[in-house]
């Protein structure tokens, strides 16, 4: 079983927190998932420190988009990691998404032979209705790219070449989660 990170998650350090392991560069795959597109369009509640309260944040998310693909990685995982990760992404449904898949290095559009590849999608009721009262997290996106710079500029490219930008006012400073179990898992 894997789990297609196209956001935080391919932030290895993030990735470790959120399965209970070390995931290493060595233990993952890079792919493509075909039919989405990477948006800013997820919304959860924060704890902002520099604004010393809770606020709405956008989070990276996938949208069905016929044409369009992502370029994320593969970690592979067990069912105890799955319900982690889903804890995790409270926010999302983890979708199958096995038929959709592809591998990157090749350059080609081989499927990837495997099985049960699930990501997360957001639930509809938790996409950005409001954007008047939400931010744009500098922290997390800073968190994001440092994980798609580490797989190199090939990726880096693709990934900006993916990822819609987002028009929301820009936060910095140090946030949580306001719910402690996905804050322990973030």
């Amino acid at each position: 079983m894997h789990i297609f990170a196209y956001g935080s998650l391919i932030n290895l350090d993030s990735a470790s927190k959120a399965v209970g392991y070390s995931v290493n560069k060595s233990d993952v795959i890079s792919a493509k998932l075909t039919g989405f597109k990477r948006t800013w369009d997820l919304v959860d509640t924060v704890y902002s420190n520099s604004l010393c309260k809770n606020v709405n944040a956008v989070f990276l998310n996938l949208t069905a988009s016929t044409g369009m693909f992502v370029n994320g990685i593969l970690i592979s995982i067990k069912e105890k990691e799955l319900s982690s990760i889903a804890k995790r992404e409270k926010n999302y449904d983890i979708v199958d998404v096995s038929s959709k898949v592809y591998f990157s290095e090749c350059g080609c559009k081989q499927q990837y032979p495997h099985k049960n590849i699930y990501t997360a999608i957001a639930k509809e009721q938790f996409k950005i209705a409001n954007e008047n009262n939400t931010f744009f997290l500098d922290e997390y996106e800073k968190l994001v790219m440092k994980g798609v710079v580490s797989f190199g500029k090939q990726f880096l490219e693709e990934y900006l070449n993916t990822t819609e930008t987002s028009n929301l006012k820009k936060l910095n400073g140090h946030y949580e989660f306001v719910n402690p179990l996905q804050n322990s898992l973030a």
